[in-house]
């Protein structure tokens, strides 16, 4: 049997190495055949766990056509990376597949939850000497070129500073774009909700969301730091409150883009040093409506990133801007953003005033409790904070 090529040890740094989502989607699938084998089929905890498995799924194939697993030498290689040793895991993972003769699993886009269930059913049964035929889930040897190929062996390590960094300039290049030529097209919005998925496959893992927020060195570079940083609480915010999958996808793009309004203001008046003048004013606050606007040209954003372009300066008792009426109820994510914006805001150096310590910032948010901000959101949002960080 020839070995398998590896090129060693290496520290993950580029946003697009997933080894956490790697090893995640491993761990459920052992968990999965694992609750399959105790449980009669139809008992609820099966659904449980195969929906956490076909979630975890679909979120590779945001930016993966198929997911391949493949068990070389007693070692586990999901889309060209040699796993860390997951220990049980990975013993119960290979165990699995080799009672079955299986070398190599396969799942393409568009994989059915039905047919996870099936595939795993089977691969329990000892009564089960073939399996089935699937449209989208491929099973059987290694081939030879799997032989062949040369894999990077995943560091359980992820550098988040240097990850937090390229996302910042990803969302500075995609806001540069926009600018320049003044619409946001198809192209746009592939890269914003690429950007949005790896943001949650990296940073999804973290506790202290405190710990990874960037500071603002230069005025120039302030709305591309900021709107990362409100991302990255949001994404947190919306984890805490149990939004996941599609809905946690879409939560993190809208919050990424709250503020594309702005890429149609002047630096100069984005970047004032002193106070604005009333006209200014007006054209800093018309940038949710400037916002909504640029993303209702694009069919293919949804509605929610509008709403939350549109609505994250509206207050929670209705007033602050746009004025859209006593009647207008603002989306729940429009009120998360707005917290977590206000919230970064103050806590970051402007030309005009330095940045509060957490114990002003929360003096502030619980004070506006249920006039600007909504309660429950505010108490969610410093649990978290506080929770994990010990903030000055």
């Amino acid at each position: 049997m020839r070995t398998v090529k590896r090129q060693g040890v290496r520290r993950c740094m580029m946003i697009r190495t997933f080894n956490q989502e790697n090893q995640k989607v491993i761990h459920e699938i052992v968990a999965t055949v694992n609750t399959i084998k105790l449980y009669t089929l139809g008992h609820p905890q099966i659904d449980i766990f195969v929906d956490k498995l076909y979630e975890t799924i679909q979120l590779i194939f945001f930016t993966e056509s198929e997911l391949t697993i493949l068990i070389i030498d007693g070692e586990v290689v999901v889309n060209s990376r040699l796993l860390p040793d997951l220990g049980s895991v990975s013993r119960n993972f290979v165990e699995v597949l080799r009672k079955k003769g299986i070398e190599r699993l396969t799942f393409i886009r568009g994989v059915t939850r039905e047919e996870l269930l099936a595939v795993f059913k089977e691969m329990v049964s000892p009564e089960v000497k073939e399996f089935g035929k699937y449209d989208r889930i491929r099973l059987g040897k290694l081939a030879i070129e799997d032989w062949d190929k040369e894999y990077i062996r995943e560091d359980a390590a992820i550098d988040y500073d240097r990850i937090f960094e390229k996302s910042t300039l990803d969302l500075k290049s995609l806001y540069a774009n926009i600018q320049f030529t003044k619409q946001l097209t198809k192209t746009d919005e592939k890269e914003a909700r690429f950007l949005a998925v790896n943001f949650i496959k990296t940073f999804n893992q973290i506790s202290n969301p405190m710990e990874y927020l960037a500071s603002i060195k230069t005025e120039d570079e302030y709305t591309f730091v900021h709107t990362t940083n409100v991302a990255l609480l949001t994404m947190k915010l919306a984890d805490n409150l149990g939004f996941t999958g599609q809905h946690l996808v879409d939560i993190t793009l809208a919050a990424l883009m709250h503020d594309i309004g702005k890429m149609t203001i002047s630096s100069e008046i984005l970047n004032k040093k002193g106070s604005l003048d009333d006209d200014e004013l007006a054209i800093i606050q018309s940038h949710p409506i400037r916002g909504a606007q640029y993303i209702c040209k694009q069919n293919e954003m949804n509605k929610l990133t509008m709403l939350v372009a549109l609505e994250h300066h509206i207050r929670y008792d209705g007033a602050g801007y746009p004025n859209l009426g006593e009647r207008w109820n603002t989306n729940i994510v429009s009120q998360m953003v707005s917290v977590c914006d206000v919230y970064d805001a103050l806590r970051s150096n402007r030309p005009y005033r330095g940045p509060m310590s957490h114990h002003e910032i929360r003096e502030i948010l619980i004070k506006d409790s249920g006039t600007v901000f909504n309660p429950v959101l505010v108490t969610k949002f410093l649990d978290m904070i506080e929770k994990t960080y010990s903030p000055s």
